[in-house]
């Protein structure tokens, strides 16, 4: 982290004229396993507790034998995914005008993409973002409602809905309560962390939708996602200036309108 920083404080004093080709932008890259990991771990933890949660609070015997479990996990999982993240194996991506280059921990690049400029969205990804804006979320989601309403009476089903609620939200507190020990090793503080942590991950994305039924469409898009992680105060100025000269969107505004049109598609 800090030594992206230091390669990005050198252009500080000349970011309205900076030339992306010339000066590029890096920033620590966490994809792969680490945040697999945490994804697949919040999913894993809301999907599998939901179901054990809503049955053993129900049961006055099972009561606190459930709260121990659940507290357990969820404290386990805080710890390893915060670990897991940290202690990822260093390495960056650099940020061009025209592309983005990947590279190893001593900067090497290992690969590189062209960039698109016309038909792209930037997209937050937080794990609440992702329940309620991808067809995958809503599918899940759409499931667990019509699970619960067929199951029993309607008083039943509203609680089961109310600990659908409870248990996402909890997933999503586990979600801050890692990315503000992150932000805090990064920052040295948590100045400003309400404001941007919804944006530590973003999605540079094509917006062409792509069917998983049409294979001919599927291979003549391809799949084109581009990650761009901010942990830090700094990081975040500097990819906000990046993501406004390179595809005039100012993530301090425009992401919100993006999330809210992406949910009723």
């Amino acid at each position: 982290m800090e030594s992206s920083n230091f390669k990005n404080d050198i252009f500080n004093k000349n970011k309205n004229l900076r030339d992306y080709d010339k000066e590029p932008l890096v920033l620590q890259d966490y994809s792969g396993f680490p945040f697999i990991f945490h994804h697949l771990g919040i999913l894993i933890f809301w999907i599998s507790f939901l179901d054990d949660f809503e049955s053993g609070i129900l049961d006055i015997n099972q009561i606190k034998q459930t709260l121990i479990k659940f507290a357990f996990f969820a404290i386990g999982f805080v710890i390893i995914d915060y670990f897991n993240i940290i202690k990822s194996k260093k390495k960056y991506i650099t940020y061009y005008a025209s592309k983005v280059a990947y590279c190893d921990e001593n900067f090497k690049e290992t690969d590189s993409e062209n960039l698109r400029h016309n038909g792209i969205i930037v997209r937050k990804i937080w794990f609440l973002g992702t329940i309620f804006t991808t067809t995958f979320g809503k599918m899940i989601l759409a499931i667990f409602l019509i699970a619960n309403f067929i199951k029993g009476t309607f008083e039943m089903a509203f609680i089961g809905i109310l600990f659908l609620i409870f248990i996402l939200l909890v997933a999503e507190f586990l979600e801050i309560l890692v990315f503000m020990g992150i932000y805090k090793k990064s920052n040295k503080s948590l100045k400003n962390f309400w404001q941007i942590f919804l944006k530590f991950q973003l999605n540079i994305e094509y917006a062409q939708e792509i069917h998983w039924y049409d294979s001919r469409e599927f291979d003549n898009a391809g799949l084109y996602s581009i990650h761009l992680f901010c942990f830090n105060e700094n990081d975040y100025k500097q990819v906000r200036d990046y993501i406004m000269a390179i595809f005039h969107v100012d993530i301090n505004k425009n992401l919100s309108e993006q999330q809210f049109q992406k949910f009723f598609q």
